[in-house]
């Protein structure tokens, strides 16, 4: 048993160039693709977990990257923010109140922001699969 690509597939069987594949109402011998199945389904999740850890070294370095100018961006906010309340000529107590809010402000936007990042960059590690179809040739 050897992985095909999708590619490959339509190359090889003509689907969606025109091309009719008929059930030609033959017996199948259900029960040996049973037994294959889950072999089938173990070489697929070898080749998938092989492709997403290649994609998760080259990401993880992106990743990184962006977490951290994430954090320097953040560091600079509750700078200003502090800069900004130095300047404020407001009561101590309502100076106290605003830096509280804006802090947990900048919190949430960074943490919601952060959470994105790590939503959008990173994969489940065991792959989720499902056989829809099997292909049966007539072995010419």
């Amino acid at each position: 048993m050897s992985l095909t690509t999708f590619d490959e597939v339509i190359e090889r069987t003509g689907l969606g160039g025109g091309a009719h594949i008929a059930n030609r109402g033959q017996p199948v011998d259900v029960e040996a693709l049973a037994r294959v199945l889950p072999v089938a389904v173990e070489q697929a999740r070898r080749h998938i977990v092989e492709r997403r850890n290649r994609f998760e070294e080259v990401v993880n370095a992106k990743l990184d990257e962006e977490l951290k100018a994430l954090e320097q961006l953040r560091a600079r906010r509750f700078v200003q923010l502090e800069l900004k309340l130095e300047q404020s000529v407001q009561p101590a107590a309502h100076k106290a109140h605003r830096e509280e809010r804006a802090r947990r402000d900048i919190k949430e936007v960074f943490d919601d922001y952060w959470e994105w990042i790590e939503d959008t960059m990173t994969t489940e590690k065991t792959p989720w699969l499902k056989a829809i179809c099997a292909m049966v040739g007539d072995n010419r």
